[in-house]
């Protein structure tokens, strides 16, 4: 514990990179450094001798790190809307979802509505381990990692008492391989007394919410008896949406028995996506578990990194402004066209523009291509304006996991696609570095920004 909290402290500035070396280097090109240059200084980091990292322990700290904070800061962000939340006096349920494979964006999202549910219901989640849950073929058709916790990934807890929304009370041994039996538990002979909902793959799971949520509000206090709700089917395309929001009440038994307020009832952010006559969500918040909040310790350590590193390698001065650009290829590179004269047209288009503002674009290029040479064209298409450096985000975000696990902040084990994408997340967010985010994609598919200029005056 002593030794995470002292090298929370430590400069990463230092540990990353050599100083004088950065300085030689900028020197020479202090307007713009290309990706090449971006490279170069990358593969030549210089590690301080620092105190070795145990990846337990800042996998273990998490959750007191989030505590702490949380009376601080989340507990003040929340507090108008805390009045609203079911108090439960024990978390004893267990929701359990497993279905097909799928990218994070997707199981975050049906996480984020579970967890909703979850603390509603005085429950908290069991799930598959990551590996079962997110598909290979956003790893390079490679499987990632059993030792992945969902935790390493989000560290996402309930509200107000900040407890996890991952299980903690383990029903399966480490090395369950049967995830995706049906039902999963043996109930009978593991929790006998408890009851067991299971919703197939053809099942109403509407229908099977409205039995959980009786089951929920008729429990007495301090009962060693509840239920498992096992959900194996797609949370979007169920019968879940079909009426609300918010989701239904309970019977009358439980409505006039009962401290139950129609308030209580968890928002789901799905239904304005599903639903299109619903013109306002509504329905109360139970988890804090948003990309900002819920940063495992080990990867905010290395967020932190990143943030350092990429001031450094593109030489950020006041007048830079730094723009998180994401391309969309791989299994949907075919749902916008993003080929290199798209790209070209789109970025000499909407770059043009905004010249005589007198600013330094810093641009970060992400994106799921793996093909070098498009990266390679992308990057000297942006390079090629004199107000424009691009930098290979992901290059750059690779390179700052590889020295993480040198002085072991993570296992290499840790490395795999969808941990570089959370960890990149941070390039995002207005404040740290990112003023703006742009994206080629099938939701954001535009031949060129011609109001950019007008976006970078209202900066």
């Amino acid at each position: 514990s002593c030794k995470v909290k002292k090298f929370q402290n430590t400069s990463f500035t230092n540990i990353l990179l050599d100083p004088d070396k950065m300085k030689k280097i900028f020197l020479k090109n202090v307007v713009k450094v290309s990706a090449l240059l971006a490279s170069f200084i990358l593969s030549s980091i210089y590690v301080i001798k620092t105190p070795v990292m145990n990846f337990q322990l800042i996998r273990t700290e998490t959750l007191v790190t989030k505590q702490h904070e949380f009376k601080v800061d989340a507990g003040h962000n929340y507090h108008e809307k805390s009045s609203c939340r079911r108090q439960c006096t024990q978390r004893i349920n267990k929701i359990y979802f497993e279905h097909g494979a799928a990218g994070i964006g997707d199981r975050l999202t049906a996480l984020h509505m579970l967890a909703q549910m979850a603390g509603y219901l005085c429950a908290d989640l069991e799930l598959p381990p990551p590996y079962i849950h997110l598909n290979s073929v956003h790893n390079d058709g490679k499987q990632i990692s059993d030792i992945i916790q969902w935790q390493d990934l989000r560290n996402m807890t309930f509200l107000p008492d900040n407890a996890p929304v991952f299980s903690a009370r383990k029903t399966f041994e480490d090395n369950f391989t049967e995830w995706r039996k049906v039902p999963v538990y043996d109930a009978e002979r593991d929790y006998p007394g408890w009851s067991h909902i299971v919703t197939r793959k053809d099942g109403d799971l509407l229908n099977d919410y409205l039995k959980v949520q009786d089951l929920s509000w008729a429990q007495k206090k301090g009962t060693k008896f509840g239920f498992i709700w096992e959900i194996h089917q797609s949370i979007y395309t169920s019968s879940l949406f079909d009426v609300g929001p918010p989701l239904p009440e309970p019977s009358h038994i439980v409505t006039e028995g009962t401290d139950f307020r129609e308030d209580m009832r968890p928002y789901l952010l799905s239904f304005r996506h599903f639903r299109p006559d619903v013109i306002e969500n509504i329905g109360c918040i139970y988890s804090d578990d948003s990309d900002k909040s819920s940063v495992p310790s080990h990867m905010q350590i290395i967020r932190n990194q990143l943030v350092e590193t990429v001031k450094r390698v593109t030489g950020a001065t006041l007048n830079s402004v730094f723009i998180y650009f994401h391309i969309r290829r791989g299994d949907a590179k075919n749902d916008c066209n993003t080929t290199m004269p798209a790209i070209e047209e789109y970025l000499s288009c909407s770059l043009s523009r905004i010249k005589s503002l007198g600013k330094n674009l810093v641009i970060m290029m992400a994106s799921d291509e793996r093909d070098a040479s498009y990266r390679k064209n992308v990057l000297h298409i942006g390079n090629s304006f004199d107000h424009v450096t691009m930098i290979d985000a992901d290059n750059i975000t690779s390179m700052v996991l590889t020295n993480a696990v040198k002085i072991e902040i993570i296992p290499t084990d840790m490395i795999n696609n969808y941990y570089l994408f959370m960890v990149q997340q941070v390039l995002k967010y207005e404040g740290n570095l990112t003023a703006l985010v742009l994206s080629k994609r099938r939701t954001d598919c535009k031949k060129c920004l011609p109001d950019l200029k007008r976006r970078m005056l209202s900066l």
